[in-house]
């Protein structure tokens, strides 16, 4: 996620340059005005222009759009017909319940619809707010919170649009579907509608998804098969919730609860597939609503923010190389919560089978308004004396609060 922010501004467009900067004024905007509407948030994946010679001489090829990660992609990625790696970018244009979609090569939106007046791009839910992509690139999600659902947007079929090929589907919003969070009543011993407001989601890593996996024997195409299993982090503010979310099914997987106590404090409740949450977006209950729902706890904490803290991918050969030490130490699977309804940042730590663990720390960052962001640095090197059996090497959490200010927290 650093290196995403890092990256975006060398390889936004004008158009977002904007929003990136805010309402400041641009005299030398070229671009049709609003192109997009109320951005919120982007996303980045990597996509090589794979071509096969079929005849051997070069006069008649197939190309494919085949996904890397991100780390892959250079900024230097020459025109968009070249054969190596791109780097595309989704963004949420919340006002228009669509997802946008740039490249670098072009340094310009992608229009998907050229025969149709203006920049068209792909549906989602209502407001979609925040986004978050796969490991592989293959998948982008949405966070709508207008439509309390969450949105599988297909960035490898789309990819094609941004890279001079011919894409697979002509109509692009044929590569979004929708995913609807659902708990299990207990009661009625049926799957239900949450009807919860999302608010950030995190793609989780493949090695700690506690997604069904596909049946043994199955071959997916290893260039991003849809049948694949995943799931997602998901934060529910009102509901003082955070859940893990199966993405082919929508069936929520492991839940924890925010409950606030008398003195300030914060208890974390297992809820596992059955959380009980007030009801944000009843049209989702065809049969009715069920009798048994909560009332907003006002008191709650409102949990909004989100960062993952997983080991880092090294490359090959890097197992011994001392370049690599502070990835290396870090060694830990964490998931940070912190929410605007209390100054207490909480870390649920998480076993190496992605399941989350019954303790949880928690530090409260005083006369902090709220926690709005969450963000982890690298590791770095530790200055001064080490005491006996301390790693040389620490890390930070960057803490965005409702004040305004930004906490630093060692780790």
């Amino acid at each position: 996620m650093t290196r995403s922010l890092s990256a975006i501004l060398l390889v936004l467009p004008p158009v977002l340059m904007g929003w990136a900067t805010g309402c400041q004024q641009d005299q030398n905007q070229n671009i049709p005005n609003r192109v997009l509407d109320r951005p919120t948030d982007v996303v980045l994946v990597c996509a090589d222009r794979l071509c096969e010679d079929l005849d051997g001489d070069g006069s008649k090829e197939t190309c494919q759009a085949v996904m890397q990660p991100l780390d892959v992609c250079s900024l230097d990625t020459g025109s968009c017909g070249s054969d190596n790696p791109h780097v595309i970018g989704f963004v949420a244009n919340s006002e228009r319940n669509e997802v946008a979609m740039f490249t670098k090569c072009a340094n310009r939106l992608v229009d998907l619809d050229v025969e149709t007046p203006g920049y068209n791009f792909v549906p989602t839910g209502i407001l979609p707010t925040s986004l978050a992509a796969t490991s592989n690139g293959c998948r982008v999600y949405s966070a709508n919170v207008g439509s309390c659902d969450l949105s599988l947007i297909d960035a490898q079929g789309l990819a094609p649009y941004g890279i001079s090929l011919d894409p697979a589907q002509d109509e692009p919003s044929t590569l979004v579907s929708q995913i609807l969070p659902r708990r299990f009543d207990e009661l009625a011993g049926i799957w239900r509608p949450l009807g919860a407001r999302p608010g950030e989601i995190i793609a989780v890593p493949t090695s700690l998804s506690t997604a069904p996996q596909i049946e043994p024997g199955t071959t997916l195409d290893p260039n991003c098969d849809p049948r694949s299993s995943g799931s997602v982090y998901v934060s529910f503010p009102t509901c003082n919730l955070v859940a893990e979310i199966d993405v082919l099914s929508g069936n929520i997987l492991q839940s924890r609860q925010f409950v606030a106590d008398d003195e300030g404090g914060i208890t974390l409740v297992d809820t596992g597939l059955s959380p009980a949450c007030p009801v944000e977006c009843p049209a989702q209950f065809v049969d009715g609503l069920p009798g048994d729902l909560p009332s907003v706890d006002q008191d709650g904490p409102f949990p909004q923010a989100l960062q993952l803290l997983v080991p880092p991918t090294l490359p090959d050969g890097a197992e011994n190389e001392p370049a690599y030490d502070g990835e290396r130490a870090i060694d830990s699977r964490s998931l940070f919560v912190g929410g605007l309804g209390s100054d207490t940042l909480i870390e649920i730590g998480i076993d190496e089978d992605g399941q989350w663990r019954p303790q949880n720390n928690a530090l409260t960052l005083a006369d902090s308004g709220g926690i709005k962001r969450i963000r982890i640095s690298p590791a770095a090197t530790r200055s001064g004396g080490l005491p006996g059996g301390t790693s040389k090497y620490i890390q930070f959490l960057y803490v965005v609060a409702g004040d305004g200010s930004t906490r630093v927290v060692g780790r």
